[in-house]
């Protein structure tokens, strides 16, 4: 189990680096996706931005140092935006994600399939970890 928790480790941690780093070099492409669904209020897609990369950092450095946490912030995340993929599906605005890389040219299903997957995988390591501790 130990080789498999630490292979997620590390994949988690160089996903979401990635991830953020799309963002951030591509930020303008960033606030557009999310300015093109038209959920948000114009004043609040800014600060929703950082939001969002600022909490996927902050996982980034609990996987890295704390991984418990880091394996539960994983889940509740990729929780948040398997919600919002759902929810722009149903208002029928999911066009493509401004998650960052490979993810940007999946459709609906598979993106959605992705996310509930790493859900999944993090809450399982989660409670493995919770229940070692015992």
């Amino acid at each position: 189990m130990k080789y498999i928790k630490n292979l997620l480790l590390l994949f988690f941690i160089f996903f979401l680096s990635m991830s953020v780093i799309e963002k951030i070099t591509n930020y303008n492409s960033f606030i557009l996706s999310i300015e093109n669904t038209q959920l948000f209020f114009s004043w609040f897609i800014i600060p929703l931005s950082y939001f969002v990369i600022g909490i996927e950092i902050i996982t980034v450095i609990a996987l890295v140092l704390k991984e418990k946490i880091g394996f539960l912030c994983l889940f509740l995340i990729f929780l948040c935006f398997s919600i919002y993929i759902i929810i722009l599906s149903y208002f029928n605005k999911y066009t493509s994600c401004g998650c960052g890389g490979f993810l940007n040219y999946l459709g609906y299903t598979k993106h959605l399939v992705f996310n509930i997957s790493i859900c999944i995988l993090s809450l399982l390591v989660y409670l493995k970890l919770s229940t070692n501790e015992k």
